[in-house]
């Protein structure tokens, strides 16, 4: 799309998907997490009339909220473009958003319900489907037909997920729709437990997801949002990679119920490394081609959000850390501490935005979500540490960020140097061998402890 549309249709875009983004995080109401731990919960159980009045209460919900909300996207189109985008141009694109509210809505429950069952290589065939059936047509047809391409690509992709969706989990886990409204009022008593706090945790994490964006627009303009999301497709492909939070939260829903609190921590300890390694990986391989890759994959006037791309891809894992902390607040049965966790990041994300965006653009915004989901990670674990008594290994922690900073800092004085290509290629892949191989040597005892003391926990993830 960065290719094919200028920078302020390409803004538009995304600025206008963010707020739709916003509104499903109060369509979901906090239903897709709370039903994703209900359903784990019963299906461990083996009640299978509960998973069912869950699945079905949880879909008729989104249904019904997500065409409330897109109703009122509809009557504000004309006020949002004339007073807040100022983008004339796109009028049906976002008149067609109002339309992806709600598919998009009952895709993402879907999609979480095979993560509830714990059929992890379906969820992800589906996933790598829906990407696919969105990237095609936008490559074939933006150019000529522009956003508006872009958004029925979008709801037709979501359409799909949810037929063929819906089709799977009937015929392989007899999961289908029922309706009897005396139950789902019983049901709702229990599911409100956990959706009264969950729904402001999920919201208020979709706010700070999005909240940048529409600061951008507000603060600066569509140039800048454009700039923005030619970094965040970047990072959110990693982010994709980097599935654990995704995989753990039905797991920990059930060790928990078990009460193996030892082997969660086992199983945070891990994760908590893997993401420390990551980060390490990801600064010393963007501080040299962070300019490289924009050039490659997008075009070379984008440069100049390399430094923004540096930040937000070494916030990664620190987002997925916050992310898989938070899901096991919840899998835990401890929403309200997630809410105030997340309440937190996201007061923080807002105040610093107001304060880096209008000095630093772009740059800003990335090192305002990097702080605050660093806060979110700091504050979790703390709490963490009181309900399951988790001790993570600081000192192999510390011991891999230092190493990384520090080799981090030679590629930048070697850069300055030596600033030669061939140089400089040498020197990085030589340092980042040698830091993959001192994580090995810090994470392997971590992994073989780990494994000795799990015990049947690979068998959960089969």
């Amino acid at each position: 799309m960065v290719l094919n549309l200028r920078p302020e249709e390409y803004g538009f875009f995304y600025s206008a998907f963010s707020l739709a983004s916003i509104c499903l995080a109060v369509v979901d109401l906090g239903m897709g997490k709370s039903g994703t731990i209900l359903l784990a919960k019963y299906s461990a159980k083996g009640k299978k009339y509960q998973v069912n009045l869950f699945f079905s209460m949880v879909f008729y919900l989104k249904l019904s909220i997500g065409l409330l909300f897109g109703l009122l996207l509809w009557l504000l189109t004309p006020y949002l473009l004339t007073n807040y985008f100022h983008f004339y141009e796109g009028m049906t694109t976002l008149y067609c958003f109002c339309l992806f509210i709600p598919l998009q809505a009952l895709g993402g429950f879907v999609i979480n319900s095979l993560g509830a069952v714990k059929d992890f290589r379906s969820r992800s065939l589906i996933q790598v489907a829906y990407y696919g059936l969105i990237f095609l047509p936008i490559v074939c047809l933006v150019r000529e037909y522009g956003t508006f391409a872009a958004i029925l690509s979008y709801c037709g992709a979501a359409g799909t997920v949810i037929c063929c969706g819906l089709f799977y989990l009937y015929k392989k886990y007899d999961l289908h729709l029922v309706f009897n409204v005396g139950h789902f009022q019983s049901a709702w008593y229990e599911m409100w437990n956990y959706v009264k706090w969950v729904m402001f945790s999920v919201a208020a994490l979709a706010i700070l997801n999005y909240v940048d964006t529409l600061m951008l627009t507000w603060l600066c303009g569509l140039k800048s949002v454009a700039g923005y999301h030619v970094v965040l497709p970047i990072v959110q492909i990693t982010q994709s990679l980097m599935f654990l939070p995704i995989i753990f939260l039905p797991i920990a829903t059930e060790l928990w119920q078990q009460q193996r609190l030892a082997q969660i921590n086992t199983i945070c300890s891990v994760v908590s490394l893997l993401m420390v390694v990551c980060l390490g990986v990801s600064l010393l391989f963007l501080i040299p081609f962070s300019e490289s890759v924009i050039t490659i994959l997008f075009e070379k006037s984008y440069v100049w959000v390399a430094p923004a791309l540096v930040v937000l891809g070494c916030g990664t894992p620190i987002l997925v850390l916050a992310h898989f902390y938070l899901n096991v607040i919840n899998s835990v049965e401890k929403p309200r501490v997630a809410f105030y966790t997340t309440l937190a990041g996201l007061l923080s994300n807002i105040l610093l935005n107001l304060c880096l965006i209008p000095y630093f653009d772009i740059v800003g915004a990335s090192v305002a979500t990097l702080l605050s989901y660093l806060l979110i990670a700091v504050v979790a674990l703390r709490s963490l540490r009181h309900y399951t008594g988790l001790i993570l290994p600081w000192l192999r922690m510390i011991w891999l960020c230092g190493s990384a900073f520090f080799m981090a800092g030679l590629i930048v004085a070697m850069k300055y140097l030596y600033d030669t290509g061939g140089f400089n290629l040498v020197v990085v892949v030589s340092v980042l061998i040698c830091y993959c191989l001192i994580s090995w040597l810090v994470v392997k005892p971590v992994l073989e402890v780990a494994g000795m003391k799990s015990g049947k926990i690979t068998n959960l993830f089969h």
